[in-house]
């Protein structure tokens, strides 16, 4: 047959069909199943770039870098590049995978900052990295770093360190190398608040403000609108407070004055004064003149004669008819005394006194009323001496030097404390017989007292008065409560106490008891330091004498100068005399400072006082 015909053939053109899908078939299977590999890409990129990048200690290039590999990608990839710590990985990859990484590499550089006290903020070359302590390890280029702390918020200051960071060394800096220096906490205030408080050009806020502040000289400014600014200059060496009262604009211009008025014409005077509470009046007293009236703070210095700025002026306000008033300025300002009339019996006594400050004091008792016996008393023995030289030892043992004896007019009787054993005693001596007798005793046990020493409660222990004309002896006991002593009388030869004011002074270094009139009982004190001060009790009214000066100044300034024993009944002065009894009216003179001295009226009936004089000595 020929070709011809075979090709025309349906049925040949069926196989040769069949010949060529096969042949698809199996070049698409060899491809599929054999041509196509799964392959493993992995990008490698760094910060820094430029890395040498190793596979299983093998170099295999630099970041970036690029694996593709037809198997499986494993092992230990390492990138090193100088100056930076080394990066170590572990991979495994399975064909197939297309994975990319960044490395960032840190520096091979170690810095541990500690600081005293811990806990300060940490700034280096200037970036806050954070508070101490703190590690920072492969964030810092190696060389030269300045270092600086600081803990403003607790108040402490700041310092700075310098440094020089090496590569692959560990830097430490221990607690004591960068020790914070403590600063002065100051509070600033003003009046009105909310004033605007600058230094140098720096605005630090509103008042009420707190400022951690170095020690030194400081200028600070005091803004607000509608008043006149303010500048405020101070020393600055531990904790302080500044405040400034801010004026308007017109009182501004009056701030160097010192203004003062009363609701009646009123002769004004005012007296320097220094803190200094022993002596504390010096230059010579001023009259500004009659209220209304002021005076400038210089030419007030000029008048008193006195070169220094004082501690504050005193300010004396007097009126006839009228009750003296009495404040204390310690600045330019104004004040304003409102006097009260004084009833027409006080009016009466007005002038009539002179003031004193010598106020008498209770005799020793070392010798008799008739002369006939003399004691010889110190803290180790007291000795009686009679006319024909017998001697009679009166204490126990060792006792007080400050020891009072009391005797009765006719000088049979002498009344003493006397230390027995730890006990206080209180004996009476019959000079005829020369028998003491205990008449009173005393453990602090009994008076709840177990926290007060002894000697602090006996030691003021050490006087007694007997009046003869009530024939009653009077004298201190512990009292009920700690630290207090109570007022007692009793019969001469004891058995009869009755308590007159409980708890009516404090312990102080001692205490004399004695009689001014036959009603009127003066204690006077010896506070720590040998400060004498006096004081008076009313037998006969069973009342302190309790005294305060009444003015009515700017309620801003402090008013009164008298010494008040805290929780006592009783005014103390410096010194203080009993000056008459006018019927049942009591005038006493006392000294408020050395040079400045007042007289005043106690009435028994009504209980008031009125303030009568003050004297400029």
């Amino acid at each position: 047959m020929s070709k011809r015909l075979f090709v025309m053939k349906p049925w040949f053109w069926v196989a040769v069909s069949a010949l060529i899908v096969f042949m698809l078939f199996g070049y698409f299977y060899a491809l599929v199943v054999e041509g196509i590999r799964p392959i493993v890409v992995f990008e490698i990129n760094s910060e820094p770039s430029d890395a040498f990048v190793y596979l299983n200690e093998d170099i295999v290039g630099r970041t970036p870098h690029r694996f593709e590999v037809e198997s499986r990608l494993s092992g230990e990839l390492k990138l090193v590049s100088e100056g930076y710590k080394d990066i170590i990985r572990t991979i495994d990859i399975e064909p197939g995978k297309n994975e990319s990484v960044m490395f960032h590499m840190r520096r091979d550089t170690k810095l541990t900052v500690n600081s005293k006290p811990q806990g300060a903020n940490l700034y280096i070359d200037g970036n806050l990295w954070g508070s101490t302590p703190c590690v920072i390890e492969g964030f810092i280029d190696a060389g030269h770093h300045t270092i600086r702390v600081e803990m403003l918020d607790r108040c402490f200051g700041e310092v700075e360190k310098d440094i020089e960071l090496m590569l692959g060394e560990d830097m430490v800096i221990n607690n004591e190398e960068l020790i914070l220096p403590e600063l002065n906490t100051v509070t600033i205030n003003s009046q009105p608040l909310g004033a605007i408080v600058s230094s140098d050009g720096e605005e630090w806020g509103l008042t009420p403000l707190t400022k951690c502040l170095p020690s030194g000289q400081y200028t600070i400014s005091f803004e607000k609108e509608n008043f006149a600014t303010e500048e405020k200059q101070f020393e600055l060496s531990s904790d302080a407070s500044v405040y400034v009262k801010m004026l308007d604009p017109e009182s501004y211009l009056k701030r160097n004055h010192f203004e003062v008025d009363a609701n009646v014409e009123t002769k004004v005077t005012m007296i320097p004064k220094k803190a200094d509470n022993f002596s504390p009046i010096f230059g010579v007293p001023v009259e500004i003149g009659t209220s209304l009236t002021s005076i400038d703070s210089d030419e007030l210095m000029e008048k008193a004669s006195i070169e220094s700025k004082p501690f504050s002026y005193i300010v004396l306000g007097t009126a006839k008819g009228y009750e003296p008033g009495i404040t204390e300025m310690t600045g330019p300002g104004t004040t304003y005394f409102n006097l009260k009339e004084l009833p027409s019996s006080s009016k009466s006594y007005q002038g009539k006194y002179k003031s004193s400050s010598t106020s008498s004091s209770k005799p020793s008792g070392l010798t008799s009323p008739d002369s006939s016996f003399e004691i010889k008393a110190d803290k180790n023995s007291a000795v009686l001496t009679e006319l024909n030289g017998k001697t009679h030892n009166l204490y126990l043992q060792s006792d007080y030097k400050h020891n009072e004896f009391t005797w009765s007019d006719d000088s049979r009787w002498l009344w003493y404390f006397r230390n027995d054993e730890g006990k206080r005693e209180l004996v009476r001596l019959d000079t005829d017989t020369m028998e003491i007798e205990p008449i009173d005793s005393f453990d602090l046990s009994e008076f709840n007292a177990s926290e007060i020493i002894p000697d602090n409660i006996f030691g003021c222990m050490t006087s007694v008065d007997y009046s003869e004309t009530a024939t009653r002896i009077y004298y201190l006991v512990p009292g009920s409560v700690k630290d207090k002593l109570t007022l007692v009388s009793n019969s001469p030869a004891g058995g009869n106490k009755t308590i007159i004011a409980k708890n009516l002074v404090p312990v102080v270094d001692k205490w004399s008891v004695w009689l001014e009139s036959s009603n009127v009982l003066k204690l006077t004190g010896y506070f720590p330091g040998l400060i004498k001060h006096d004081g008076y009790y009313l037998l006969d009214n069973e009342e302190s004498v309790h005294f305060e000066i009444t003015s009515n100044p700017n309620s801003n300034i402090k008013v009164g100068q008298l010494k008040q024993v805290s929780g006592s009944d009783i005014t103390m002065f410096p010194s203080a005399a009993f000056v008459k009894r006018k019927g049942k009216d009591i005038i006493i003179s006392a000294q408020l400072y050395k040079g400045i001295s007042i007289v005043f009226v106690y009435h028994p009936t009504s209980d008031e006082y009125e303030l009568l004089d003050i004297k400029i000595d």
